[in-house]
């Protein structure tokens, strides 16, 4: 009888699938088929937030004109959005430590799911604004938790490429918008805009089968996730000069990406007078492939530089684009400069994931969600500070502005580089 039950709980140990990081350095043949599964798993996690992110705009134009709302209100959705994963990311270490890995990531999948469908119907039965809002909460309570935790999943998994497979991740979160604005926008060009209500419907398949392979999937999890050091980490973390280094740089390169991403397809449609599938193509495709392209290449280089020369190096070529973009008499050469503006922030955050992780392997789901919050305060921050220029002033001057933002993310990766290994800087 005793022999039964212990070999009960050893196949429920081995069902669930979470392994040490120690593991992963095992050189056994059979875990190879569980970390594609799990590479996978992230992979479509970071479509699905792209999903989240990039579809409802898409839908500002119909919301305007059947529901009666204001261009103000619509962009409150934006704001509404990144609030919440705002909100999330701060607690979402006291949530995986209380709850688990897998528990946590499933959990993300329900909320995405939950918030496509309530796009869907929710408008139909209460007021359609509200309906949207509560809609903008739920699945993006889910992004904040997927964008919180794949990087360390995908981190702890066995690889001497690192910051590869942190690019190649990051990549797909790109291939993710590609494939939405093209399909979403396709589909509503052919079928007609009334075909909107079911696309949340058709981008909630996504998550719900990647609901079903994290169920199973092995997770890799650090073995400092295993204990329960949240205060310590968050002590250590905020002690290490170098930490808010790491802080701003993600402000900055969240602020980078979303200026330029946001009002891409303004700038294609107002400079070169494009109708708004053509400044959805130009705006936002070119800007995702190019980033996309910088991720990918990136992962697969054999010979690549380290992940802060990389942040530099993305740094400079971005304040090269936005200047040109500012300042380019030409309006075609201006909106080459926003797409390449895609390539230059491609590496920024990937590569600062990276050297975070490298540079503080202690800090685990705590650093990352700090990160991603502060990745998230940019994000929010760089399109509303463009916007407000372009009013004050214009829309050129505005983008020359930007520059700022690039300008302080150098300077901050120089002064990470400059710094020296101090004992408090490894948890």
């Amino acid at each position: 009888m005793r022999k039964r039950a212990i070999r009960s709980r050893a196949a429920a140990s081995a069902s669930d699938c979470v392994l040490p990081a120690s593991a992963g350095r095992t050189e056994v043949c059979f875990f190879v088929k569980p970390y594609a599964s799990t590479r996978v798993a992230c992979y479509n996690g970071l479509i699905v937030q792209a999903a989240i992110n990039n579809l409802l705009p898409l839908f500002y134009v119909i919301l305007q004109r059947d529901f009666n709302v204001s261009v103000e209100r619509l962009g409150m959705l934006t704001a509404v959005n990144f609030i919440t994963q705002l909100i999330v990311d701060l607690f979402a270490a006291v949530f995986v430590d209380r709850l688990g890995w897998r528990r946590c990531i499933c959990l993300s999948h329900i909320f995405a799911v939950g918030g496509f469908v309530m796009l869907s119907f929710l408008p139909g039965v209460i007021d359609p604004y509200t309906a949207v809002v509560l809609s903008v909460i739920v699945y993006a309570s889910g992004s904040a938790l997927i964008e919180v935790m794949v990087s360390p999943m995908i981190e702890a998994l066995p690889s001497e490429d690192k910051g590869g497979q942190m690019a190649l991740l990051h990549s797909f979160y790109c291939w993710g918008q590609l494939l939405v604005v093209l399909l979403s926008t396709g589909a509503l060009a052919l079928f007609g805009e009334w075909i909107w209500k079911y696309l949340p419907l058709f981008w909630a398949v996504v998550p719900l089968l990647n609901f079903f392979l994290f169920l199973k999937t092995p997770l890799v999890i650090p073995e400092q996730e295993k204990e329960n050091r949240l205060r310590t980490a968050l002590r250590t973390l905020f002690s290490s000069p170098v930490f808010y280094l790491m802080l701003l740089m993600m402000l900055c390169a969240g602020a980078c990406e979303l200026a330029m991403a946001q009002w891409a397809s303004y700038f294609a449609e107002a400079a070169l007078g494009t109708t708004k599938l053509l400044g959805d193509l130009l705006g936002p495709c070119m800007f995702a492939l190019f980033m996309g392209a910088g991720r990918l290449s990136y992962s697969l280089a054999r010979r690549k530089p380290r992940p802060l020369q990389a942040v530099a190096l993305c740094g400079g070529l971005c304040i090269i684009c936005y200047a040109v973009a500012g300042l380019a008499g030409s309006a075609y050469v201006s909106l080459a400069a926003c797409a390449l503006t895609g390539l230059s922030v491609s590496l920024m955050w990937p590569c600062v994931f990276s050297y975070a992780a490298g540079r503080l392997p202690g800090g685990g789901t705590t650093m990352f969600a700090l990160l991603a919050t502060c990745g998230d305060i940019g994000c929010a921050l760089g399109p509303a500070v463009m916007g407000y220029i372009a009013d004050l002033s214009s829309f050129r001057t505005a983008l020359t502005a930007m520059t700022a933002f690039p300008v302080l993310l150098v300077a901050a990766a120089v002064l990470a580089m400059r710094g020296r290994r101090a004992p408090d800087d490894t948890l």
